[in-house]
């Protein structure tokens, strides 16, 4: 039998393939592979591995200088089928190639015509891929012989094929990865046997794998580890088991380590971070034995959970390794293991690594200083395929070690006083802002502090203006808690100009966080992507875009980004405030961040005030505060606006009673979206009916109207008592008579002194000019079906004429409402023009009046004081 322990490395040849064989002879029944509800024995595997390995160096074709090519390409999904592959190519004595099936053609062609294969293995699911593939490098000159990959189903499990394991030196090539490139072109990187088992001595020395272990192979095979994981287990007669961590959940997948029970896992910190905080108990993991983590930071609140948790069934081991260099470092964590900062290190470095921290200049730093790590190896790769240029740039001789060579990583690392390497990150994420150099990491490592966020990234973005630190959390958390929470415990300079809130960040093929994808994040541009400034589409546009003006000091427009514009999150709440009193729009940081332009605030405004009724009735109310009082108020108050149907028109009204009644206003312009007909008032005030039978459909009625709305609110009082609801109490806010409307409103030359006024309030005149056109196709519609309208007397049970008596335009026949309305008819007068009676300054006097004369009508909780 394999003693898995022994030193593997210490061989002129490659002593997988023996190894690997003795376990196919005299272990056939042990399982080598379980894929799901597949079981594949050694027996089984190693017949299957047989046959294709000799077809392998049957078929292998030339490359384009006319020797036998040493690569063969596996594409394949993830699966018990890529690992036969993998394994057939090795001991065939080729080199694999892996393929990820989910790249763009383009890509896997680029690869292929690079390094040129002279066979690829594809499974069925990508049978026809990898004879198209085939087909489109031969046009460059590239010949790849297409096998296909098929285990059995079942059946004998003693391997029958006639195999005699070759014995292959150690410097031929074994395996070759990808990695991107900053110019576009996949670097590859070719590894040979003496690096592939060095890195496999290592995995198998530090957790003393057994026959008896079940390995997981969750991350791709085309990532560094699954070099460990395959032939690791395979060399130990473990149990190689496959779960497809891009196509399952966090929960999958803690399932799957239960019910497999699994005892090795190989993980990435953002895998092993959402496990730990997944799973719902210890029994789910209670199978493991130990979790290997690389590829990403781990940090200390990261360790503080797992000793809480689970440290007493299984330990962690911390790493360090690239694709270039496979294992450098290990760092063992259980119970007793104390941490001091923020970030776990990586450990110290195997005995065969050699490892340097140099400064800009190419010097050593001063002990305990950072520096860009350089890396020396007796195996490990020699450069990059196809690239001498980039090769030199990152692979250099060492002067005082003839023929060894040095590999320049670009990361930057720092060497601890006990001898452990901590790991700080890419070179590009030490960032200098406003004189300050600051660690992009360090604000990363103190996010995820907090209990609760899950995982997080930070960016630096030097285009914006000016150039500004991007926080990514994986949280439910809003980013002005989270700006609080690292303002307690960074320097102010620190602290992100930006943070996304989101469920989860986005991982890449190798399970770590896509930070190409996150640095590419879209904030919204200041104008729109036309170049043109684009005007508000509707005045509750026009008046947040006004909130955002208030709060910022600047003259923005309807896609200027809030943050980009200077806002931080006190403005946000400043702006939250505004909103607020502005249209009664309950707006949190979290949906400012979602949509941090007026626009995009307006569209997410509208989904809250609307309540899904395509913007026809908006809600006024705190529906909290309504919903929460100990005796609901039998009453809701229903406002009908005038001119442009600005619902909103009514917030400084009904300020008074928001937290005592429901409260719901009409929005005009929404009434063109249904498609229904606007020809005759009874057409408009059969809308208006419906939408109340909607979201108030029992309970009584106070009905507020304003200047036009006056009209259609006298026919909607009939229409109400025809359904067995009489108005409770209609309100007449300075409403014009039907009498009045047709003598008067449709004349143009009123539209411009109406323009003025409404101006005062919303703001820059072309913005409103641009506002106004595009309602005034619906204040024509609406005017011509009051023109039309022959009013008739109706009986109501309290009625309330509200008066401005300063100087107007248009002169308002209010004695017409005295022939009209028949019952308790009450009147007022306040000194103000029309505008001023919706205005911040007259509203409290508005609603005194309203308190005064209807009494009974309104809740008894609404203060006759001014707000």
């Amino acid at each position: 039998m394999v003693n898995a322990s022994q030193n593997i490395q210490n061989n002129d040849y490659c002593p997988f393939n023996q190894g690997f064989w003795q376990w196919v002879l005299q272990t056939p029944l042990a399982m080598a592979i379980e894929d799901g509800s597949r079981k594949i024995s050694y027996g089984e595997l190693g017949a299957t591995i047989g046959n294709l390995s000799a077809l392998i160096q049957s078929r292998a074709s030339a490359n384009s200088s006319g020797q036998p090519s040493q690569f063969v390409a596996v594409l394949a999904n993830h699966s018990a089928e890529v690992i036969t592959g993998i394994v057939a190519a090795v001991v065939a004595g080729k080199a694999y190639l892996p393929l990820d099936p989910s790249q763009p053609e383009a890509r896997l062609l680029a690869i292929t015509e690079s390094l040129q294969p002279g066979i690829i293995i594809a499974d069925a699911a990508n049978q026809q891929r990898a004879e198209a593939l085939a087909l489109a490098a031969h046009a460059s000159g590239v010949v790849m012989a297409v096998l296909s990959v098929e285990l059995p189903n079942g059946g004998d499990a003693r391997a029958t094929a006639p195999f005699s394991p070759q014995q292959i030196e150690k410097h031929l090539p074994a395996y070759a990865l990808t990695t991107s490139g900053t110019t576009g072109t996949p670097k590859i990187i070719v590894h040979s046997r003496a690096s592939m088992m060095r890195s496999t001595g290592h995995y198998l020395a530090d957790l003393n794998i057994s026959q008896s272990d079940k390995i997981a192979l969750a991350l791709p095979c085309s990532y560094t580890p699954a070099v460990f994981c395959i032939f690791g287990a395979l060399y130990s007669g473990a149990t190689l088991c496959v779960f497809d961590i891009k196509a399952g959940s966090t929960t999958d997948l803690i399932r799957w380590i239960e019910s497999s029970q699994v005892s090795l896992l190989y993980s990435t910190a953002t895998l092993f971070r959402r496990v730990i905080n997944t799973a719902e108990c210890v029994e789910q993991l209670v199978s493991l034995r130990d979790i290997h983590v690389v590829g990403e930071p781990l940090f200390t609140s990261d360790v503080a959970l797992y000793q809480q948790n689970f440290s007493q069934h299984f330990t962690v081991h911390n790493g360090l390794g690239t694709s270039e260099t496979a294992c450098l470092t290990r760092f063992q964590i259980n119970a007793g293991t104390e941490l001091t900062g923020s970030q776990v290190p990586v450990g110290r470095p195997y005995d065969d690594v050699s490892l340097r921290l140099i400064d800009e200049s190419g010097a050593d730093v001063a002990e305990g200083e950072p520096g860009e790590l350089v890396v020396m190896c007796d195996n490990f790769a020699q450069g990059y395929w196809g690239q001498p240029k980039l090769s030199a740039e990152k692979f250099k001789p060492v002067p005082e070690q003839p023929g060894s060579v040095a590999y320049y990583t670009g990361d930057r690392a720092q060497m601890l006083a006990d001898g452990n390497l901590l790991y700080l990150g890419r070179g590009d994420t030490q960032i200098k802002l406003n004189g300050q150099r600051i660690e992009l990491a360090e604000i990363e490592a103190t996010l995820v502090v907090h209990p609760s966020v899950g995982n997080a990234a930070v960016s630096f973005n030097p285009s914006l203006e000016p150039a500004q630190i991007i926080a990514f959390a994986a949280t439910a958390l809003t980013a002005d808690e989270l700006r609080k929470f690292l303002a307690q415990r960074l320097p102010h300079y620190m602290v992100p100009s930006h943070f996304v809130c989101m469920d989860a960040l986005p991982l890449n093929a190798s399970g770590k966080v896509d930070r190409k994808a996150l640095s590419e994040w879209q904030f919204s541009p200041n104008m729109a992507e036309s170049g043109a400034i684009e005007t508000p589409a509707s005045m509750l546009e026009l008046r947040v875009l006004n909130c955002f003006r208030d709060v910022l000091k600047k003259d923005l427009h309807v896609n200027s980004n809030f943050f980009v514009e200077g806002g931080d999150s006190f403005k946000a709440i400043e702006l939250a405030l505004e909103l607020e009193n502005a249209i009664s729009a309950p707006v949190n940081i979290s949906v400012l961040i979602e949509a941090p332009t007026p626009k995009l605030l307006t569209q997410a405004i509208e989904g809250l005030l609307y309540q899904g009724h395509s913007g026809v009735i908006a809600s006024l109310h705190n529906k909290k505060a309504v919903d929460d009082a100990p005796g609901k108020s039998p009453k809701a108050m229903i406002c009908l606006p005038g001119l442009f149907g600005d619902a909103f028109s009514f917030r400084a009204v009904v300020d008074r009673f928001q937290d005592d009644m429901p409260i719901y206003a009409m929005e005009y312009p929404g009434f063109e979206k249904l498609g229904r007909p606007m020809e005759t008032l009874e057409d408009v005030v059969q809308i208006c009916f419906d939408e109340i039978q909607d979201v108030y459909p029992v309970g009584d009625i106070v009905l507020v109207c304003y200047s036009l709305g006056g009209v259609i609110g006298f026919e909607l009082c009939r229409r109400l008592a025809e359904a067995g609801r009489p108005v409770d109490s209609l309100v007449l806010l300075d409403c014009y008579t039907p009498k009045s409307i047709k003598r008067k409103y449709l004349l143009d030359s009123v539209r411009e002194p109406l323009k003025a006024i409404y101006k005062k309030v919303v703001g820059r005149q072309d913005e409103f000019n641009a506002v106004f056109s595009r309602h005034d196709h619906l204040n024509r519609i609406l005017t011509k079906a009051v023109y039309k309208y022959k009013p008739q007397p109706q009986q109501l049970t309290k009625a309330l004429l509200v008066i401005a008596t300063a100087e107007r335009s248009v002169t308002v026949d209010y004695q017409q409402w005295w022939h009209l309305i028949r019952g308790e008819f009450k009147t007022c007068r306040i000194a103000c023009d029309h505008l001023g009676l919706i205005t911040k300054q007259h509203a409290p006097q508005v609603c005194e009046e309203m308190i005064r004369h209807l009494p009974e009508s309104l809740p008894e909780g609404a203060s006759p004081e001014p707000a």
